[in-house]
């Protein structure tokens, strides 16, 4: 569905409708991370260093959070309720993601919806200690 780059060029990351997503190493052409998300991923972004995080939404209202220099951390975001529709029986629906975006500094996520975008701040404090707690 989807590829990027990082910002130094040594990364490709894809993403796929099966919900498969790959990390590549362009110089060496060796696959760095694999993993499969529950959903379809449409999107994927990375984010500008010292972040080093990538980006992956699938395709309802949740964001996947990958932690760069160890692939295996991750945290999944999902968008407010406020930001769903509500249906006839008063459960809200899913909207549709068609982009991410990060800010230039990386404190911020953008996450284009089909009747808006929202944007996710990132704490760049509990950032550096991903293990420990979440990015948000």
């Amino acid at each position: 569905m989807c590829c990027a780059w990082n910002q130094h060029g040594t990364l490709l990351a894809s993403c796929h409708q099966d919900g498969a997503v790959a990390v590549w190493d362009a110089r060496s052409g060796s696959c760095v991370s694999r993993m499969a998300l529950s959903n379809a991923a449409r999107c994927i972004k990375f984010s500008a260093a010292p972040m080093d995080m990538l980006a992956i939404s699938e395709h309802d209202s949740s964001v996947v959070l990958v932690d760069c220099r160890a692939w295996h951390m991750r945290q999944t975001v999902l968008l407010p309720p406020g930001m769903q529709h509500g249906s006839p029986g008063g459960r809200g629906l899913d909207l549709n993601i068609s982009g991410l975006a990060f800010t230039p500094s990386g404190s911020r996520l953008w996450v284009g919806m089909d009747t808006c975008c929202v944007g996710v701040e990132i704490d760049s404090v509990k950032r550096r200690t991903f293990g420990v707690s979440s990015v948000l």
